[in-house]
């Protein structure tokens, strides 16, 4: 699978959500960080059905506002993605 770590600091994290898209196009789940305000705080997602993908290519994790698309350069300060095979 693959699994990402985001740090994040935001006034509503309800309002954030994360996808994670594999080289072949294909997405996860959306996945939501929960409620309230957050600042430099941690949160780690999985997504199994990433096992067996390739790791070759260009891994995307897209976090998007309710109302701003891609607000990822505002919202998260550090990014790790980790494929697991």
């Amino acid at each position: 699978g693959a699994q990402v770590t985001v740090r994040i600091t935001h006034p509503s994290i309800e309002d954030l959500t994360l996808k994670i898209i594999a080289p072949d196009a294909s997405e996860s789940a959306t996945m939501t960080f929960g409620s309230g305000a957050a600042v430099g705080r941690d949160f780690r997602f999985f997504w199994p059905g990433a096992a067996g993908k390739t790791i070759d290519g260009t891994w995307t994790v897209r976090i998007d506002h309710e109302c701003q698309p891609s607000i990822l350069a505002t919202a998260a300060a550090r990014v790790e993605l980790l494929v697991v095979e």
